[in-house]
């Protein structure tokens, strides 16, 4: 009963199919089009040690801040990437609240900063000490930032080698300013999209197979001088490549989909932290 089901539907589960994937496909590219404004701001993830504390306290070396004071501790050297990764231009007067940049550390003290880069001079980029907390706070400007403009900062201070930085901001017409935490999160459900979507792709490519021999197992039953024998075999062999695809689909669908690839793309949105910069700022 089911074989015969199989037979007379299967090219209709077939383009039912591929018109659920046409329309996610169109969902997908339609959304990659839409004018937005993206702004990122990612640190990066490694650091450099300039100072070990443990290493010079007992050596004659001392680092002095400008006013003659020491500076007790680790010194560390920190690069932070800023951009626009939309296709709509972000513009100074776009900025509500000032971005901010602040060393999440109570001992700690921003030294040093500077801009060492950036993806072109007409985007005036701008960074200073926030008046509020000048000694753990930057702020950040810009004129413009147009598609992957951009620019790189490198900060020096003083902390622990835990201390991070917060980013914090309000620009109009955006959610939210892309951080490191945020980014891992949409390269995750990124790149578990084009998993799912290869799945499919796989599932589709299997039906068309089996409908293939299905219909040939159907072609054999009109043709009367084909042998009973070889309409069993056929027979027998679409519903033994059905039984494995169905078992062997439900397997990469657990394995596949769930429990190898949560592990896997959240490796894999780690990496993408550094991939996804612009090599223009990098």
């Amino acid at each position: 009963m089911w074989k015969k089901w199989f037979r007379n539907n299967i090219f209709n589960s077939i383009s039912l199919i591929i018109g659920l994937s046409g329309i996610i496909l169109s969902i997908y590219f339609y959304a990659s089009t839409i004018d937005k404004k993206e702004p990122f701001c990612i640190i990066d993830p490694s650091k450099t040690t300039i100072i070990d504390s443990s290493q010079v306290n007992n050596t004659p070396l001392q680092v002095n801040r400008l006013d003659g004071s020491q500076i007790k501790g680790n010194i560390f050297s920190s690069f932070i990437y800023f951009w626009n990764d939309g296709n709509k231009s972000i513009r100074s007067n776009d900025i509500l609240q000032p971005i901010l940049i602040t060393l999440d550390d109570k001992n700690g003290e921003i030294l040093d900063y500077k801009i060492i880069k950036k993806s072109r001079s007409v985007i005036q980029p701008d960074i200073i000490r926030n008046p509020s907390d000048s000694t753990k706070s930057l702020i950040l400007n810009f004129a413009i930032l147009e598609h992957l403009d951009g620019f790189k900062i490198q900060i020096i201070y003083s902390g622990s080698l835990e201390s991070r930085f917060n980013i914090a901001g309000t620009i109009e017409g955006v959610g939210k300013i892309y951080t490191n935490n945020s980014l891992v999160q949409k390269q995750f459900w990124k790149i578990y999209a084009e998993k799912i979507l290869i799945f499919f792709g796989f599932v589709l490519f299997s039906l068309l197979i089996v409908g293939i021999i299905g219909g040939l197992g159907s072609l054999i039953d009109i043709d009367q001088k084909a042998s009973t024998r070889l309409r069993v075999i056929i027979s027998k062999l679409a519903s033994a490549l059905l039984i494995l695809f169905i078992i062997f689909a439900i397997i990469i669908f657990i394995f596949g989909l769930i429990v190898n690839p949560i592990k896997e793309t959240k490796k894999e949105a780690q990496k993408d932290v550094r991939r996804i910069i612009p090599e223009c700022i990098k």
